[in-house]
């Protein structure tokens, strides 16, 4: 094989190794900034902590493309459509078996 073509090859190996090089050094990154924001998110006292934000965060660390306050939005929405349907003075029973039926009725009808 002439030089000129090993010399070549020789650099396609070391380009794609220093690109999985970056990529590893990328990963380690995403993942070092989403435990610190995990660490500041569990401080404080337990009733305080957002355990939502938590479990996203932790989702992240697997999908950096994870929109946190997609998801966030998502819930607030939710739990509008829930208090909307809750009868006026609800006790207990009565939010428990809303929220039920808001989760559940919707998987038997195929939603």
């Amino acid at each position: 094989m002439p030089r000129e073509v090993m010399g070549m090859s020789r650099g396609v190996a070391t380009t794609g190794s220093r690109r999985s090089s970056l990529r590893r050094l990328a990963v380690a990154m995403h993942r070092q900034a989403i435990q610190a924001q995990l660490m500041k998110a569990l401080e404080g006292s337990e009733e305080k902590v957002d355990l939502f934000h938590a479990a996203l965060l932790v989702a992240q660390l697997d999908n950096a493309a994870l929109d946190i306050e997609a998801y966030r939005q998502q819930l607030s929405d939710m739990a509008g459509e829930i208090v909307a349907r809750l009868p006026a003075r609800a006790d207990d029973a009565a939010k428990l078996t809303t929220l039920k039926n808001y989760l559940f009725a919707g998987v038997r009808a195929g939603r």
